[in-house]
């Protein structure tokens, strides 16, 4: 493999360090609900400058010892997000968001995305199930499952309709006494305006 030069490798890897310690800061906030979306575009971004520099290894040897330090820095906190994205997901983990900072009490206890007019069925499961307990812990009765699936779908057709998208993200929000569903339309990427 042809080596690029020393400048254009050093230039690089600080680009690494600048953006991964930006990155940080963009999944804290993402974790703590200040963000909606996971800073992806910058994660793609350093993914792309590694990608090029594994192809292109270094020849001086401080440089190699550089950049793999700031690739394995990398490497943990990538592991330790998706650990964190699937507690998210699953709804076990509190997420404050920018609502209960300013005093409105109001808690994301899980979501899910719906490809289809179904949507996986796991997946409703879950929502379903963190709906029921939540209802209890506020002292009311759950909801039998197929109407639970019905008013989703509803929520569901209506957007889809609305905003000509494929997929549906459907949050389950606690504000204060009240519990409920919330549907939006899913990324850009997924909209049907023939960009696949």
């Amino acid at each position: 493999m042809a080596s690029i030069g020393t400048r254009e490798y050093d230039d690089s890897i600080h680009e690494l360090e600048v953006g991964l310690r930006q990155l940080k800061v963009l999944y804290d906030q993402f974790f703590a609900g200040a963000l909606d979306r996971e800073p992806l575009p910058l994660r793609g971004r350093l993914e792309k400058i590694m990608d090029h520099l594994n192809r292109n290894p270094p020849d001086k040897l401080a440089t190699r010892f550089r950049y793999n330090a700031v690739l394995g820095r990398f490497n943990s906190f990538a592991e330790l997000w998706s650990k964190m994205l699937r507690t998210h997901e699953e709804g076990g983990r509190r997420s404050v968001s920018v609502a209960e900072r300013w005093g409105i009490r109001e808690r994301l206890l899980t979501r899910c995305v719906i490809s289809d007019d179904k949507g996986a069925p796991h997946d409703l499961l879950r929502l379903h199930q963190r709906y029921v307990e939540a209802r209890k812990r506020h002292g009311r009765v759950g909801i039998p499952f197929e109407k639970f699936t019905r008013s989703v779908g509803a929520q569901v057709q209506r957007l889809r309709d609305e905003h000509r998208c494929v997929q549906i993200e459907v949050r389950l929000i606690e504000c204060g006494d009240k519990i409920e569903i919330r549907a939006r339309p899913g990324s850009k990427a997924a909209r049907r305006s023939g960009v696949r």
